[in-house]
């Protein structure tokens, strides 16, 4: 059909002719839900929910179709040498979890300087979020991001938990971005539903020069298009950098537009808001230097081993509310010294880095809270 047309020369037709044959794959195989991520991308649950109560969670709702939020990977050293899964724990949260206050706009400045440079937006790669679907015959993907349902009615049982924040307080262009989160998709906003609760993508984007090198290296034998369209700007100009420079000029534009290695705005943009730490794994320098509040690295003496990308319990707490990780003594969180993380005393499974956020969150975690 359409997609075979494009095959030989766009990813992107790929990645859906190869999303549908393993959806028709599940199908036969008797598999309830398909998430479609790539290979530098992580579904995560945050500690909240197992991925069986999760997707019960979403039958039980009648939801067929989920968009979840992404949030992307901000490498902190020009070379990332080993596991980026490991190595690299800095993220940009996305538009739509930034909190609406001075700090958080004054820190956007710094990334604004960026995106004036690179002509794109906030993020490097897409905005818009991953999807799971509940596998039936009839269903093929819309696009990398979303799947189409084999009718209208089934197509409205779609929802996403993209939270649309109070945009009183920010700028006209932060709003259009945080309003258009979620929803530059084939099928409309009027198919989503809003349905509060854990899950998101992590997306390992640009973790290393040599890794960004060799892709954009390889992308000399493809068009300068996709789709027949133009290519997106930080796409465009990071193919210039990697073909047309010098591996030094390509390197100082990775260090200066890509990653992030002053270690003083990489802790301005984590108490603004704008920036997170997640590390599912960690890393064997990780594990000496990220000692912190964690009672399992101060009381063993031996490390205890990192978690499963996939475990319902990651081996680094995270704050349920504001997605703040294990709180370092002496630090502050939203104008307060906070030490370790709270744990709901209930269900005993989702944590708060202080008693505001476990407030603010309570009206959407009681709804799964045992």
């Amino acid at each position: 059909g359409k997609l075979a047309t494009w095959a030989e020369t766009e990813v992107h037709a790929r990645q859906e002719l190869n999303a549908e044959h393993a959806l028709n794959l599940a199908i036969a195989q008797g598999v309830d839900w398909l998430l479609h991520i790539d290979s530098d991308e992580l579904f995560s649950l945050n500690g909240q929910e197992t991925l069986d109560a999760h997707f019960q969670r979403l039958e039980a709702q009648g939801v067929v179709h989920m968009n979840y939020i992404n949030h992307e990977a901000v490498p902190e050293t020009v070379d990332v040498e080993g596991d980026f899964f490991a190595e690299v724990t800095l993220f940009k949260r996305s538009l739509a979890a930034h909190p609406a206050t001075p700090e958080a706009a004054a820190s956007m400045r710094f990334w604004d300087t960026r995106r004036q440079l690179l002509g794109g937006g906030f993020f490097l790669g897409y905005e818009n979020g991953k999807s799971a679907v509940r596998c039936m015959p009839g269903t093929v993907p819309g696009s990398v991001h979303e799947w189409l349902l084999p009718n209208m009615e089934l197509q409205m049982r779609s929802a996403h938990n993209i939270s649309l924040l109070d945009t009183s307080k920010m700028t006209k262009d932060q709003k259009e971005q945080v309003l258009d989160l979620g929803f530059r998709t084939s099928v409309g906003l009027e198919c989503f539903q809003y349905s509060p609760g854990p899950g998101c993508i992590y997306h390992y984007i640009n973790c290393g020069f040599s890794w960004w090198w060799r892709k954009f290296r390889l992308q000399i034998k493809f068009p300068n298009t996709w789709y027949g369209q133009g290519f997106p700007p930080f796409h465009r100009l990071s193919r210039e950098a990697a073909q047309t420079g010098t591996e030094q000029e390509a390197r100082f534009f990775f260090e200066k537009l890509v990653a992030l290695t002053d270690k003083r705005e990489a802790k301005k943009q984590i108490k603004a808001g704008i920036c997170m730490r997640f590390s599912p794994l960690l890393s064997d320098t990780q594990k000496k230097l990220d000692v912190r509040n964690d009672p399992s690295y101060r009381s063993k003496s031996k490390p205890h081993p990192p978690a499963s990308p996939f475990s319902s319990s990651p081996s680094r707490q995270q704050c349920a509310h504001c997605a703040t990780v294990d709180n370092v003594e002496g630090e502050q969180v939203h104008g307060k010294p906070t030490m370790a993380m709270l744990r709901c005393s209930r269900c005993k499974v989702a944590y708060y880095c202080s008693q505001d956020c476990q407030r603010a969150d309570w009206l959407k975690h009681r709804a799964h809270c045992g």
